[in-house]
C-alpha cells in the first residue's frame, strides 16, 4: 500500500472518531449535562443555595439555562413569585416589556413542576422562557430556561440534553 493511501485510510479513521465536547457537570450529589457548543457560567453559591448557568456559546446564540437550588424545602408559589420580581428587577429585563403568563403545571425532565412562561424584548429580540420550581431530596430548584424566539430549532437539542440529564 501506497503511504498515501495508508495516510487517507488513518485520516477517515480518526475523524469518525471525534472527541464529544460535552461534559458531566457535578456538584454536591447533582449532576447534568453541559452539552457540545455549551458552556457553564455565573457560578455562585452561599450555605443556603447554589445557582449556575449552562449557556450556549456564541456571540449570536441565546440558548440559557439557569439552575438554582435553595437547601430547602420552600413554598413552590412563593418560590417562584420571588424569582419573577427578581427578573423584573434585574437590569438586563429593566425595560425589556416582561410579561408573565398564569402559573401552570408543567414537567421538567422527571419532575412535576409549577410554572411561569413568559415573554420579553431585550434589544428589539423577542425572547420566550420558562420559569419551573419543584422539589427534589430536600431541596427546592428554580429552572430558567430561555432563547430567542427565532433560534428555537438550533437550541432545541441542547435543552433536550441538559433536560434529560437533570439529575439532582
Amino acid at each position: 500500500m501506497k503511504p498515501i493511501t495508508i495516510l487517507l485510510l488513518l485520516l477517515l479513521i480518526f475523524s469518525g472518531c471525534k472527541e464529544s465536547t460535552s461534559f458531566q457537570f457535578k456538584k454536591a450529589g447533582f449532576s447534568v449535562t453541559c452539552p457540545e457548543g455549551w458552556k457553564i457560567t455565573d457560578k455562585d453559591s452561599s450555605a443556603d443555595y447554589y445557582t449556575f448557568s449552562l449557556q450556549k456559546k456564541g456571540m449570536e446564540e441565546s440558548g440559557l439555562v439557569a439552575i438554582t437550588w435553595i437547601n430547602d424545602s420552600a413554598d413552590l408559589y412563593m418560590t417562584l413569585s420571588e424569582f419573577r420580581k427578581e427578573l423584573q428587577n434585574n437590569i438586563v429585563f429593566k425595560n425589556s416589556d416582561i410579561k408573565f403568563w398564569t402559573d401552570i403545571n408543567s414537567r421538567y425532565g422527571k419532575y412535576e413542576t409549577l410554572a411561569s412562561e413568559y415573554t420579553a424584548k431585550i434589544l428589539k429580540v423577542e425572547f420566550m422562557g420558562i420559569l419551573h420550581t419543584f422539589h427534589a431530596k430536600g431541596k427546592t430548584y428554580i429552572v430558567l430556561v430561555q432563547e430567542a424566539k427565532n433560534d428555537m430549532a438550533k437550541n432545541r437539542k441542547g435543552f433536550e440534553t441538559i433536560e434529560s440529564s437533570f439529575n439532582p
